[in-house]
């Protein structure tokens, strides 16, 4: 059994939403870290080592997201057959 379109699409709609939102606290933290060169010290580069690991992770978690309710919706699409064949 398959999922019906619009649920897919509405899931779809929020892996998009949540790409955004992990590119956007991405941006967010490269901007702070280009306000604070220079203010690094050993510790606080490693917290900003391990919170870049993080947002990447979500990052990469919300485009896996997306590619697979993508094809879900393109794999909830039924063959048309088309006449003559």
């Amino acid at each position: 059994m398959t999922t019906p379109r619009p649920r897919l699409l509405e899931q779809w709609r929020a892996a998009r939403t949540e790409l955004a939102n992990a590119e956007a606290a991405l941006v967010a933290f490269a901007r702070s870290c280009a306000a604070k060169i220079g203010a690094f010290d050993l510790a606080s580069a490693h917290d900003a080592w391990e919170q870049l690991r993080i947002l990447l992770g979500d990052r990469a978690s919300a485009q896996m997201q997306m590619i697979a309710t993508a094809r879900a919706l393109f794999a909830a699409r039924p063959f048309q057959q088309t006449e003559g064949r």
